[in-house]
């Protein structure tokens, strides 16, 4: 399991991994060689959809349907014509 990354001039970067829940593994954390520390703020399509499920029902937007929702259950089509 990659860890870290050291260039030829020594620069290195150290990842850290979530250890537990959805995102167990993934790199959450980013760590450069002077110290500074980024953190990755990860989410699944799951939590994504949840999200704007809910937003979209407590949006109080009335040019759109409280239904309607973010993501379609089907993606547009397209189709040729006999010529």
């Amino acid at each position: 399991m990659l860890t870290g990354l050291a260039d030829r001039f020594g620069r290195t970067l150290t990842y850290r991994r979530e250890a537990a829940g959805d995102l167990a593994g993934e790199i959450t954390g980013v760590t450069d060689g002077a110290g500074r520390e980024f953190r990755l703020v990860l989410t699944t399509q799951a939590q994504r959809a949840e999200e704007a499920r809910t937003s979209s029902l407590s949006s109080s937007d009335s040019s759109r349907p409280l239904s309607a929702s973010a993501f379609p259950d089907t993606l547009p089509g397209t189709e040729y014509g006999p010529d």
